[in-house]
């Protein structure tokens, strides 16, 4: 497949900007969408006339303007995929009280569809939109399992490994055992891989030719001790919305 090159600068150009969640200089932007200066500058120049970016008070930085936010809401609020999983979302966290959310592929990340957020005072806050790495997430190693084996290791590959903790997956040898055994046990785990106070458990699914993972979060010894019923709740989740 082509990719056009000014459209996947434009979304790189955005995820950056979640990436390090503050304004940057058109150099650094530059350098994080690996675009030469004239054609970053503009590419910028049309996002600030289309009204997608500010320019802040120095001149020299830039941030993303709530017109990106409210078109992403609007886009998101009618989302045929949201409708059928709210309320198996609402149902699984009243039951567990813990965290759920819904994540899809993008790139080397995986996006956050939809969150919920669990009622324990001490819970895993997120957001729709945020992106987590895959090798160091449950739900991107689900969504890596749900990937071709040829694809699969292209992309583990291609993949920076970055190190968040001491258990952080930062060979390919061990990311790839680990989804290995998430194969074999039919559900996939991260153990204070992205943080170290956080457990997370997901399964993929198909729904309406999309690939999604679905995963319950939160501190890492309650998912520990609640760990079979909760493998179960999922299970029980994905066989209601695959039968709707």
């Amino acid at each position: 497949m082509k990719i056009v090159k000014s459209a996947a600068r434009t979304l790189q150009l955005f995820s950056l900007f979640a990436e390090e969640r503050r304004p940057l200089t058109l150099s650094e932007l530059g350098a994080g969408v690996g675009a030469p200066p004239s054609s970053c500058h503009e590419l910028v120049q049309t996002l600030i006339e289309l009204g997608f970016l500010l320019v802040l008070d120095d001149g020299k930085r830039y941030y993303p303007s709530r017109r990106l936010l409210n078109t992403a809401n609007r886009i998101n609020e009618f989302n045929p995929i949201k409708e059928k999983v709210h309320l198996e979302l609402r149902r699984i966290r009243d039951a567990t009280g813990e965290s759920i959310v819904v994540g899809m592929l993008e790139g080397k990340e995986v996006v956050y569809m939809d969150v919920f957020e669990g009622s324990h005072t001490i819970r895993y806050n997120a957001s729709v939109g945020d992106l987590k790495p895959l090798h160091a997430s449950a739900l991107g190693k689900a969504l890596l399992a749900s990937l071709q084996p040829a694809a699969r290791e292209r992309l583990i590959k291609a993949l920076p490994l970055t190190r968040f903790t001491d258990r952080t997956l930062t060979r390919i040898r061990d990311l790839e055992n680990s989804i290995k055994q998430g194969l074999s046990d039919g559900y996939f785990v991260s153990r204070g891989e992205r943080n170290s106070d956080v457990m997370g458990i997901a399964i993929p699914m198909e729904l309406r030719g999309k690939t999604l993972a679905i995963g319950i979060i939160g501190p890492l010894g309650r998912i520990e001790r609640n760990l079979d019923s909760y493998v179960q709740a999922l299970r029980l989740v994905i066989e209601r919305l695959k039968s709707n």
